[in-house]
């Protein structure tokens, strides 16, 4: 998320606006789909995307799909409430994907690991700090909501039906992981972090977001055990 006084983006006129914004949304859920599909792979079969097999295209396609749900509906749920506060406080809000980030998320994952920065919503005014703060606890906040939805569906789906599906149960298990882990990395107070502006505005606030992200971290820690 950056503020811009008067970012060039502005001029495009809001129907192509809309379209360019829709094309960076949908480059960056791609991307971060697909580097974190190839590290799932990587960690359960030791191969990456181009290593893998006919059994491992199979479960490549399988962990697509589910980083696809996961990790994509929690990114563009992010990125859209940092969007839909701003605007609510008047300012003028966009997304905007950075390509090279992109390319370092897709070819970093080839060695196990994902760093998730797909880009940031580009926002022209001058916010207070309140506002400020807001608007950053918005994309964090968007996050453990959907964690513990996914938390929630899985103990109500599962306690009921028992495990209905190896695929079913990931999609629980990496929807509520990987929505905990975006919330908990974004809260981090430091540079361009959601969680700097937070912790500047109101401590008491970042405090108390960060800490049940904490929790959430431990309780799918231990859910990992369990199973």
């Amino acid at each position: 998320m950056r503020y811009f006084p008067n970012p060039k983006f502005e001029k495009t006129g809001k129907r192509k606006y809309d379209t360019i914004e829709i094309k960076h949304l949908a480059y960056a859920w791609l991307a971060i789909t697909f580097a974190f599909a190839n590290v799932l792979v990587k960690g359960e079969t030791g191969a990456s995307f181009f290593g893998i097999g006919s059994y491992g295209g199979m479960l490549f396609l399988e962990y697509f799909i589910i980083s696809g749900i996961a990790v994509g509906l929690g990114f563009l749920f992010h990125e859209l409430a940092h969007r839909f506060v701003a605007r609510k406080f008047g300012m003028f809000a966009e997304f905007r994907a950075s390509i090279p980030m992109l390319i370092f998320a897709v070819l970093l994952s080839f060695t196990g690991f994902v760093f998730a920065a797909p880009g940031a919503v580009l926002i022209r005014g001058k916010p207070t700090r309140r506002q400020n703060g807001i608007i950053s606890l918005s994309g964090p906040l968007s996050n453990l909501v959907m964690a513990v939805l996914f938390f929630i569906i899985a103990v109500v789906v599962l306690g009921a039906f028992g495990v209905v599906s190896p695929f079913i149960s990931k999609l629980f298990l990496y929807g509520f992981m990987i929505n905990t882990w975006l919330a908990l990395f974004n809260l981090i107070p430091i540079s361009l972090l959601d969680g700097r502006k937070i912790f500047r505005w109101n401590k008491l606030v970042w405090g108390l977001t960060a800490g049940f992200a904490v929790i959430l971290f431990f309780l799918q820690t231990g859910m990992i055990r369990l199973g």
